[in-house]
């Protein structure tokens, strides 16, 4: 004859009913209350207007978990994971578990959305589509919200009784807690610090770190982040591991010195947890000059080994490299890891890193990672350099198809192929590509990266959303990763979190050209015209993006004398139709804008990969016939733009 108080929401109605008022609160007005992992926005920030739509939302996060295994923020700190629930979209669970009905899909997507007018607002919603999957009929999938006067509260186990039948009946298979493998080990390895005064071992002692990330990669149990956030501590001697190991949210730190000594280079190397500073493993190598291959290897199993002492059941063995996956000549190793540094700079290193790529091959043709690296910095050199797509594309091919045939486990050849495709306007296999890069066990943040680029393109802002996102898993404090991340939030018309994240891009001490120009367009849109001047003069030669910001924010001498300089360039760069095109989408000449983008896509240009057909910069142009007669030509939806801002509206 007692009443139990199982739930915290279920305890608020109970005093709301008792009081007899909708506004009474079991804490004083701004505190949260409920379970960091399920807990909705607003209970995050203590809104005292909560209501049952929070249940809706946590009922969201509880079908996430069931689905996949995981809620949908997770592996970080619980503050990290309250301000995730604010202001992070999360992935769909059909990224981790494609084979579950898209319907179900939507539906948590639905649950999950950050303001509650926007989640279906009684639970006899979602036993409407969950019955339409078990019984085969899920139109109810695209129910919109109805906030009806009187809505009684959400009956959130009657739901969840559904869906636990759902699952139970057999519809698809889920692995329980039981029979899942143990939770990996996340690590990062810090640039190898060159703490002797030779110079020109800099850029190898960079790379060495790198090389070392990629091999400890391949260790079952072990879960790689933060590639581009390790550079942060490029230099730093003594840093504070466990400030890093908060940074770039991992368990282990692998850090490293590099000195030449009569002409011997000694390598000391240490494993540390980042929790207490407490150091697991160090070691020393030294090499000569062609003795360096497989020096990063040595490293990364004698890390895993004292690793794998400590974690038996965790931690795996690597699978042995087979020898067309490395190379035996040290000068195309050393030009092979030169590349994969200056591809990473980005700007003018991009020629560069071609170059070295392509001394490496000379040396080493069979070299499996030199021809993929080759490849994506090909794929890259149209927007770095204003190659032609056309006069690139051969050699781009080739030099994926040789390193697959090499060695068909690297993703990096299938990423070049899908900006190839992309950049040629053959969509559908650009996506193939990408689909079979995400496959592959070396996947990094670039595939993610590049594959939301080009779903972008296509006007599928949420799903380019959903792999910045992604990205950003891999490889938090990457400011190219974060500044896509904040240009997805800026598209979807959310400045506030797109300027926070521009932000934490540009703080990340690491200078990105994309991302740098990503942060002018969201301060420009945000009404900053000053910031967003500054932020666009800053980088040069201007880009495509900083032109738009300096037509737009009132620099009409600059972009006239950057028009001009276009004109009179010979020969004509592959990008001068793209500036063009959008100088005077700032200057706000619709006319001259359609001419160029008319004679880019003669051109075969990269136009389209450029921006999002759902940006409101493209407003001016966007109903123009003209306008849809281009995407045709290019052979993208006429409609793509104006359908995919109607679904992010909902």
């Amino acid at each position: 004859g007692a009443a139990v108080v199982a739930d915290f929401g279920i305890a608020k109605a109970v005093s709301a009913a008792q009081t007899g008022t909708t506004g009474s609160t079991l804490t004083q007005t701004g505190a949260g209350i409920g379970t960091p992992a399920y807990m909705a926005p607003e209970q995050a920030i203590g809104d005292p207007a909560t209501d049952q739509r929070a249940d809706i939302y946590s009922f969201g996060c509880l079908a996430f978990a069931v689905l996949t295994g995981k809620p949908p923020f997770t592996g970080m700190s619980t503050h990290q994971i309250i301000a995730a629930h604010v202001t992070t979209v999360a992935t769909s669970v059909s990224v981790a578990r494609p084979d579950v009905p898209p319907a179900v899909a939507h539906l948590v997507a639905r649950c999950l959305e950050k303001d509650p007018a926007l989640r279906p607002q009684q639970a006899e919603s979602l036993v409407k589509v969950l019955d339409g999957v078990m019984s085969g009929n899920t139109t109810g999938a695209t129910m919109a919200p109805t906030r009806t006067a009187g809505s009684r509260p959400v009956r959130g186990l009657a739901a969840l009784a559904v869906l636990a039948a759902f699952v139970a009946s057999g519809a698809w298979f889920v692995r329980t807690r039981a029979e899942a493998p143990p939770e990996p080990l996340s690590m990062s390895v810090l640039p190898i610090t060159n703490i002797s005064n030779d110079t020109s071992i800099n850029a190898f002692a960079d790379g060495l770190g790198d090389e070392i990330f990629t091999a400890l990669r391949r260790v079952p149990g072990l879960q790689m982040r933060s590639r581009s956030g390790a550079r942060n501590y490029r230099g730093k001697l003594g840093v504070d591991t466990k400030e890093v190991g908060h940074a770039l949210n991992v368990d282990y730190v692998v850090t490293g010195t590099m000195r030449e000594i009569n002409g011997m280079l000694k390598i000391s190397v240490e494993l540390t947890r980042a929790a207490d500073a407490t150091e697991l493993w160090s070691d020393t190598f030294d090499r000569t000059p062609t003795q360096q291959i497989g020096v990063a290897e040595e490293i990364a199993t004698a890390a895993a080994a004292r690793l794998r002492e400590k974690f038996p059941r965790v931690l795996g063995v690597a699978p042995e490299l087979a020898q067309n996956q490395k190379t035996r000549d040290p000068e195309a190793f050393r030009l092979y890891v030169l590349g994969q540094e200056l591809l990473r700079r980005r700007g003018r290193s991009v020629k560069e890193s071609i170059e070295a790529f392509q001394q490496a091959i000379r040396l080493d043709s069979n070299y499996a990672g030199a021809n993929a690296g080759l490849s994506v910095a090909l794929a890259l050199s149209p927007y770095f350099q204003g190659t032609r797509v056309a006069d690139v594309a051969p050699e781009i091919t080739a030099s994926a198809r040789r390193a697959l045939a090499l060695d068909p486990t690297l993703s990096q050849p299938h990423v070049a192929l899908g900006m190839l495709y992309a950049e040629s306007y053959a969509w559908e296999l650009s996506e193939g590509e990408f689909r079979e890069a995400l496959r592959l066990p070396d996947v990094d943040a670039e595939a993610y990266v590049q594959y939301g680029r080009l779903n972008m393109a296509l006007g599928r802002s949420d799903a380019a959303a959903e792999l910045f996102e992604a990205a950003r898993r891999i490889d938090p404090a990457s400011p190219l990763v974060l500044g896509y991340v904040a240009s997805s939030y800026a598209v979807r018309g959310q400045l506030d979190s797109a300027r926070l994240i521009s932000q934490r891009a540009r703080q990340t001490g690491q200078f990105n050209f994309s991302s740098n120009a990503q942060s002018a367009i969201i301060f420009l849109r945000s009404g900053f015209r000053d910031s967003a001047l500054a932020l666009a003069k800053s980088a040069a030669p201007f880009g495509w993006q900083q032109l738009y910001v300096l037509a737009a924010a009132g620099d009409t001498a600059t972009v006239s004398a950057s028009l001009r300089a276009l004109d009179a360039a010979r020969p004509q760069s592959g990008l001068a139709n793209v500036m063009r095109a959008w100088a005077y989408l700032g200057l706000g000449d619709t006319s001259k804008v359609l001419a160029a983008l008319e004679r880019s896509t003669e051109a075969h240009e990269i136009w389209p990969m450029t921006t999002s057909l759902s940006d409101p910069v493209l407003d001016p142009i966007r109903n123009s016939a003209r306008t849809r007669a281009i995407l045709r030509r290019v052979g993208l939806p006429e409609t793509a733009g104006d359908r995919v801002r109607q679904t992010t509206r909902r």
